[in-house]
């Protein structure tokens, strides 16, 4: 439920919110299992805005800090890579993790903005019962059985900071600052993730950038975390209005780096630590009716983790051609190929189990037809073809 009033005429006029969502999955017993709810004014007493409740973090390009989901590659080769830094946003979701709950405010003086926020929110995680030390945090939002209702709730999460943010013109920039502590802290089981956080306290320091020139756009951040370890993105794109778009980045995030509150660009979902790539992308549209998207990301995973005991690297490759051939048909042709390192158990002479890393290569083709015969009819049409094999071992498959 959303309530949004506004007599707005100008651009300070203000504009008041009043969201309650409730929310049950099947299998849960209480009809509000969740609720999150807030309260929001836009432009009052000086102020851009002030929310008190549920609201997400969005800034910069999801290094320092960002409450909103993992994003990665796709068809659109261009866009998804430049995060828009939506700021201190209302919480609307049903999604029970990606969120602060507290109170936020934003002022605005000249090309300055100054944001500050505060939570005390808790978190789902299961608790040594020796140690009383958080084993793992959940973010799945179920709680049916009785250790999923025991996991409920029974960690808490301080949380505060701010940000200093300038734009004029051509430039944008900001500087951004978050503090943690845990009400348990958080063990570090090395046998899944080495360099996993522990303890009761994170804090990120990060700096971001978006530049403007002519036709080119540069932009990044560069985050210091509590570890010590800095990661950084930067990247730049090229606009040609009409014809295409091109994009190059780089990415580095170290295997000890703090991501608590970091959701970055990468290969691995939710993952913004332990690895390096380079990305290009291009859209291209040569004629009327005809999309082109094609990208390019090599990357390396440096140092070991839970699902990889051994360095592993990959690249791959995506083409995607969307050609509206005449009103209500649309074609589509897709065509990726990935090479990734992937662990695999051989035995040796004397047969004991070795773990060796071989390269995974998958190979997919897919032929798509879009039928629009009528408002309310549409018929679509899917041909894939897939071959999977391992370089060393020579196994596969196919269909």
């Amino acid at each position: 439920l959303l309530l949004r009033k506004s007599q707005q005429v100008l651009h300070s006029d203000p504009v008041f919110e009043i969201n309650l969502t409730m929310e049950k999955d099947p299998g849960e017993k209480n009809l509000n299992d969740f609720t999150s709810g807030y309260i929001a004014a836009d432009n009052i007493f000086g102020f851009r805005k002030i929310i008190a409740g549920d609201y997400s973090l969005n800034f910069g390009q999801g290094l320092t800090l960002s409450g909103s989901g993992y994003f990665s590659k796709g068809i659109d080769a261009v866009s998804p890579l430049k995060r828009k830094g939506k700021g201190i946003k209302g919480y609307t979701s049903v999604g029970e993790s990606q969120f602060f709950r507290g109170a936020a405010l934003s002022y605005g003086q000249g090309n300055f903005v100054a944001d500050l926020f505060y939570s005390d929110n808790y978190f789902d995680a299961s608790i040594d019962e020796n140690s009383e030390k958080v084993n793992s945090f959940y973010n799945d939002g179920y709680h049916r059985t009785s250790s999923e209702i025991n996991r409920k709730k029974s960690v808490k999460e301080k949380f505060f900071g701010g940000r200093v943010s300038y734009s004029k013109g051509f430039l944008r920039s900001g500087i951004t600052y978050w503090s943690g502590k845990f009400s348990k802290p958080v063990s570090k089981d090395t046998m899944r993730e080495l360099y996993d956080f522990s303890g009761d306290k994170a804090s990120s320091l990060g700096a971001d950038y978006d530049i403007l020139v002519k036709n080119m756009n540069f932009f990044g951040e560069w985050t210091h975390s509590s570890s010590g370890a800095v990661a950084s993105v930067n990247s730049v794109s090229f606009t040609f209005p009409g014809t295409a778009e091109l994009i190059f980045s780089y990415r580095n995030y170290p295997y000890n780096f703090v991501s608590v509150h970091s959701s970055g660009f990468g290969e691995r979902s939710g993952e913004t630590k332990n690895e390096r790539g380079f990305y290009a992308g291009l859209t291209l549209k040569p004629f009327k009716g005809l999309t082109l998207n094609a990208y390019f990301d090599q990357y390396k995973f440096p140092y070991r983790s839970f699902l990889n005991p051994l360095p592993v690297s990959g690249n791959d490759f995506l083409i995607n051609a969307d050609w509206r051939a005449e009103k209500g048909f649309v074609i589509n042709l897709k065509i990726k190929s990935e090479i990734k390192g992937d662990i695999t158990t051989v035995k040796d002479s004397v047969q004991r189990d070795v773990k060796l890393t071989d390269n995974r290569h998958q190979f997919n083709a897919r032929l798509g037809f879009i039928y629009q015969l009528s408002d309310a009819l549409r018929f679509r049409s899917r041909f894939e073809f897939v071959n999977v094999r391992y370089r060393e071992s020579g196994t596969g498959s196919k269909g």
